[in-house]
């Protein structure tokens, strides 16, 4: 009984946070270990920040003003970049402004994320407790967690989903239902910034820049294509010659064939193979583990329980975009974009 106790003391102390709060049993005993073990631990969480000491970091009471700046910067870019575009005199960038102007944003967003996520996640602190520390709520990796949290869920609610309904090109159904699960995601773990949130919010996004830098070139080449097929009513000193426009769209089409190759490889490494290997193989039976113990509080075990349903529909959802993919490549070889 005493070892069972201690156990479950090492587990839930590694595990207690402010919200959710995670009940800790007393004692003399039991608070020695308690002290013995944060000593332990913390060192190995805040190498992190000792190794990189530049990454951004938010309280659980400066997150919801995190999100508000983002979303609102977010926006605010999109409605600039769109305006600018849209008095283009080139018709093939002024008939495209929201989608660029869209794709521009997110590249950076996930440019992003990617970085902080990946210096998170690929942080020999991260790996050095046990399993259960990668689920602690308190210290720098999980202020830095809570703050990509913040910064996605802002941008997703007051930039990217709203976007979508207004440019018709980013209103696929499949998209829009992952935003949103992104949204939830990001919500939740805000307010439970666990350690593999650097994962599934930040450094799994470096396979989505490619794709969308083939989508931003993908949209240009259609669009300056098309301009080059239209009838010119009369004569323009703005309209490019012939021999310009065909120039811009054989350097279009190196870059959407480019990015092209390097976001299938790229998806099928990080989505397909990574993402999977993670979720099945230590994020789903870790968070299982920590379920099992007793004295979690109800919003902590229900937070996780959401995690694990998230992560597995994300899981089968990247699968049936890798599917796509390879669908895809098999009937149309390497380049070209994606289809809608």
């Amino acid at each position: 009984m005493a070892v069972a106790l201690s156990a479950l003391t090492v587990h839930a102390a590694l595990l207690r946070a402010p919200v959710p709060h995670v009940l800790v049993a007393t004692g003399a005993g039991i608070s020695t270990q308690h002290r013995t073990l944060q000593h332990s631990c913390r060192p190995n969480i805040a190498s992190i920040h000792a190794n990189a000491a530049w990454l951004p970091a938010c309280s659980a009471a400066q997150a919801p003003l995190v999100a508000l700046a983002s979303g609102s910067t977010a926006a605010l870019a999109q409605t600039l970049l769109s305006r600018g575009m849209s008095k283009s005199a080139e018709p093939a960038v002024a008939t495209t402004a929201g989608y660029r102007a869209h794709h521009a944003i997110a590249f950076c967003f996930m440019l992003f994320a990617s970085i902080v996520g990946g210096a998170v996640w690929c942080s020999s602190g991260g790996w050095a407790g046990v399993a259960a520390s990668r689920f602690a709520t308190l210290g720098p990796a999980s202020d830095t967690v809570r703050f990509l949290a913040a910064v996605l869920l802002g941008e997703l609610l007051l930039w990217d989903l709203p976007t979508a309904f207004w440019v018709k090109r980013l209103r696929r159904p499949d998209m829009l239902v992952h935003h949103a699960a992104m949204a939830i995601v990001a919500a939740l773990v805000m307010r439970c910034p666990v350690f593999y949130g650097a994962f599934y919010l930040g450094f799994i996004e470096i396979s989505t820049l490619p794709l969308t830098a083939n989508e931003f070139f993908g949209a240009a080449h259609e669009a300056n294509e098309k301009q080059a097929a239209a009838p010119l009513d009369a004569p323009s000193l703005a309209e490019p010659s012939l021999a310009v426009r065909e120039g811009w769209m054989a350097r279009l089409a190196w870059w959407r064939d480019a990015t092209q190759v390097l976001a299938a490889l790229s998806f099928v490494v990080v989505r397909g193979f990574l993402f999977t290997r993670v979720t099945i193989g230590r994020f789903v039976p870790e968070c299982t583990s920590v379920l099992r113990l007793a004295g979690l509080s109800v919003s902590y075990r229900a937070s996780l329980q959401l995690m694990i349903f998230f992560t597995l529909s994300f899981n089968v959802l990247q699968l049936y975009w890798l599917f796509l993919l390879l669908q895809y490549t098999s009937k149309q070889g390497l380049g070209g974009e994606r289809p809608a």
